[in-house]
């Protein structure tokens, strides 16, 4: 339970946490975060209920072992999401893009790295391309 008031404090108190529920393992220093298409819910008043039913309602996801609990604030308002913790930095910039994701977070770094909108026309091969591409621009910057 320690872990749940740690993670409400800290997105209320430092604007965002993460937490992976099976692990226990709060805030991580490495890894990249992408956020898992469908999870994201923002909510209006952020307490030990919203938080319990959030987790309950995602409880399939949350229960991956490299998936995190999200929390942040964002022009006051408060969102939950799942992210998927993954390693390697040109692979979470794809992901992040399939996902249609406006940014990933190094968790390293404590910073997001936007993410370029991926190309609506064109091949599969052609956007794939396109895609990897970009992941390799911002893994070399």
């Amino acid at each position: 339970m320690g872990n749940i008031r740690n993670f409400i404090e800290s997105v209320t108190t430092n604007g965002g946490a993460s937490l992976n529920i099976n692990s226990g393992e709060f805030n991580p220093t490495n890894g990249y975060f992408v956020s898992v298409v469908g999870a994201e819910k923002k909510i209006q008043n952020f307490s030990g209920d919203d938080l319990k039913n959030y987790i309950l309602e995602n409880a399939e996801l949350l229960s991956l072992e490299n998936v995190f609990l999200g929390g942040w604030i964002h022009e006051g308002e408060i969102y939950l999401d799942c992210s998927q913790q993954i390693a390697d930095k040109r692979t979470a910039i794809i992901k992040g893009m399939e996902r249609g994701q406006i940014a990933i977070y190094d968790a390293a770094k404590g910073e997001e790295i936007l993410l370029p909108t991926a190309q609506k026309c064109g091949t599969e091969t052609q956007k794939k391309t396109y895609m990897s591409q970009k992941a390799t621009e911002l893994c070399e910057n």
